[in-house]
């Protein structure tokens, strides 16, 4: 509760605060798979384990980091598991343990599997695009040659030391005393998940900034299951001493400074001078440009045509805010990838098509871009300015004839 990084996800409604939770879930099972001493108990948690990295692999990909982690983390600690009183049977719960979790795994993951394969994997052109790799969907960044900025590795080091803050260093201090050999068998468990379990997608990251630039929140799942030591750590340090006590009261205090600055960052947003900083926009301000884009699509055609308008977004982030700030949640379409974007969801489902006949001649609301953008990749017999809202560019355009010749194809 004391990390920023956690306390932002609880604020903002994104992917992260469910995928951290799936993290957390699967390490627990994890831990209660390597801690149990009966088959029925191995097969129950082994198949928590796989739901858990299941529901996690739906909401992001990454929890697959998670896997190669719990891994190293069982081999470590196989010598607790060969001393046991069942180790004579501890090869075949295990083995069925592990056939457990995947099959459960495989089953929660089977309709993002069975929709790719459908769809050509757009998902694995998508990641291997952020890092301009061939085979993925920018193949602008695939034909250039690589180059390093030292600022990505920069970056992303120290925006996780914001993240993170102190108790970042109480994690490192718990990690270092529950490998020494004066620890007992929980300190020493617990550290070895946390080390494991954050291992894999902390060296990803890091080494990923070498060749793309990365951002802040990417690899905060790595630091859950380190709590785990520190929190050992504290717990066992009564009364606590130097340098636990220090980096113990840093962390709270550091914690409950940044987690009021974030409750009041709408406040700040409209403070003289430091309100500028405060990157509100990208969240605020969108269910009054719905409210307009709505009213351009209600009012009646100066040409006296009754067609049912529709709404296109220049960005993808933009036509999902739209959709849902806008009267009746209807369908928005996105134009990104005409304009030079990557491929989104957008891009793949009926409702959302721009190819579709049934939009042939109606009229379009545009949202974004200009009006020379929108004539150039799109047919119409004219495209109209209309007053922005909220700093947002907003035109009709008349007779729509679908996408100009040169675009993406369906």
């Amino acid at each position: 509760l004391l990390i920023p990084a956690y306390q932002a996800t609880g604020l903002l409604m994104t992917i992260d605060g469910p995928y951290v939770a799936c993290w957390v879930l699967a390490c627990l099972c994890a831990w209660r798979w390597w801690e149990t001493d009966s088959s029925a108990g191995a097969i129950r948690w082994s198949a928590a384990l796989g739901a858990a990295l299941g529901v996690g692999f739906l909401f992001k990909y990454t929890i697959l980091l998670l896997i190669p982690g719990l891994v190293l983390f069982a081999w470590a600690m196989r010598r607790r598991k060969e001393e046991a009183p069942r180790s004579r049977s501890g090869f075949f719960a295990t083995a069925v343990g592990v056939a457990c979790c995947t099959v459960v795994f495989a089953a929660v993951i089977s309709p993002v599997i069975i929709w790719n394969a459908r769809e050509g994997w757009p998902t694995v052109a998508h990641l291997l695009g952020h890092v301009g790799a061939a085979g993925g969907d920018r193949p602008d960044l695939a034909a250039e040659k690589w180059s390093y900025d030292p600022k990505w590795t920069l970056e992303l080091v120290g925006s996780q030391i914001g993240f993170v803050g102190p108790m970042l260093a109480l994690m490192g201090l718990a990690l270092r005393r529950g490998f020494a050999r004066s620890a007992d068998e929980v300190f020493r468990g617990a550290a070895r998940l946390g080390l494991w379990a954050g291992a894999p997608i902390l060296a990803f990251y890091f080494v990923l900034t070498f060749f793309a630039e990365g951002e802040a929140n990417w690899p905060i799942a790595g630091y859950a299951a380190m709590i785990a030591p520190a929190a050992v750590l504290v717990a066992r340090s009564r009364p606590l001493k130097n340098p636990v006590r220090g980096l113990w009261h840093w962390s709270i205090g550091y914690g409950l400074a940044t987690g009021i600055g974030l409750m009041l960052i709408v406040p700040a947003s409209h403070l003289p001078v430091v309100g500028k900083y405060v990157p509100l926009h990208r969240f605020s301000g969108w269910r009054d440009t719905a409210m307009k884009v709505y009213e351009v699509a209600e009012a009646s055609p100066a040409d006296g045509s009754e067609s049912e308008p529709f709404v296109i977004a220049r960005r993808y982030d933009a036509t999902a805010r739209l959709a849902f700030y806008m009267p009746g949640r209807p369908s928005v379409f996105c134009a990104g990838p005409y304009m030079g974007d990557r491929k989104s969801s957008y891009d793949f489902f009926p409702d959302t098509d721009l190819h579709a006949k049934e939009l042939i001649g109606r009229r379009a609301v545009l949202v974004g871009a200009s009006a020379e953008q929108w004539a150039e990749v799109f047919r119409f017999e004219r495209v109209e300015a209309r007053e922005a809202g909220a700093g947002r560019a907003v035109y009709v355009g008349v007779g729509y004839g679908g996408p100009a010749a040169g675009g993406p194809t369906k």
